[in-house]
């Protein structure tokens, strides 16, 4: 399943290598099973970030994170998913918890 660069509009998409099936056993997919997936830069220092942990481990799974200023220990957001429900939840709520930082930070820089 590829994943649409529009999704994450916005977003600059720096690499989109998505391509797990969720109806397909992950053992089938073990090459598709990366820490490097997706990657999206947004305004603000943010990245969105999407990579299977631990990577090639069908017993892994997929983490989504929000980043800021490159402080990947200590993520804004970080949801681990197993199926294409919970991916697709994750990815809205992320997306819209970056749609309200960004706007309220454009809001500070007007004032």
């Amino acid at each position: 399943m590829l994943i649409s660069n529009n999704i994450f509009y916005p977003g600059k998409v720096n690499y989109n290598t998505f391509n797990i099936d969720f109806d397909k056993l992950f053992v089938a997919q073990e090459d598709e099973l990366n820490e490097d997936l997706v990657q999206v830069e947004y305004k603000g220092n943010y990245i969105l970030d999407i990579g299977w942990y631990p990577e090639g481990d069908v017993n892994g799974r997929i983490i989504i994170q929000l980043i800021r200023n490159s402080e990947w220990d200590n993520p804004i957001v970080k949801e681990k998913c197993l199926d294409k429900e919970s991916f697709f939840e994750s990815i809205n709520r992320i997306m819209s918890i970056i749609e309200s930082i960004t706007e309220s930070e454009d809001e500070c820089h007007q004032e």
